[in-house]
């Protein structure tokens, strides 16, 4: 109630931001989205919940193909296995549980969900696609 005073004076409300001289953070760009399956399975998990719809997506590579992935689940189990690479089909009652098992830098997280040439695999569809010892990357 006290600003309409001011506003019907023609005042400005709020006070002008200082000029610290920071640069802009830069603009996202696609390659931003790239996966590297050599981190850790938590950090993996949440890089591609954070790129998830509405956003483009987390990407990988697979026979020179992009493959978006747009949902996955985290398994804090380590293991030892080369980043990327299919280590086993996971299979639920649940259809949307279903997936595989891809090794991250020390452990391993379940794709869900992935769009390839142009299709959605979801759970029971992404295993008949990508059979174990499939490997993803550059």
């Amino acid at each position: 109630i006290r600003s309409l005073a001011r506003i019907e004076r023609g005042e400005k409300l709020g006070e002008s931001q200082a000029d610290t001289g920071e640069t802009l953070l830069p603009r996202r760009r696609p390659k931003d989205g790239l996966l590297n399956f050599k981190e850790s399975s938590r950090n993996v998990y949440d890089f591609i919940r954070a790129l998830t719809r509405p956003y483009p997506g987390a990407f990988t590579m697979f026979n020179g193909i992009q493959i978006l992935l747009w949902n996955a689940s985290l398994i804090d189990v380590p293991i030892q296995k080369s980043p990327g690479e299919v280590i086993q089909s996971v299979y639920s009652p649940i259809p949307e549980a279903c997936g595989i098992a891809v090794a991250c830098g020390d452990g391993f997280i379940i794709l869900n969900e992935i769009e390839y040439n142009e299709k959605i695999y979801k759970g029971p569809d992404i295993i008949a696609q990508f059979p174990k010892g499939t490997k993803f990357g550059l």
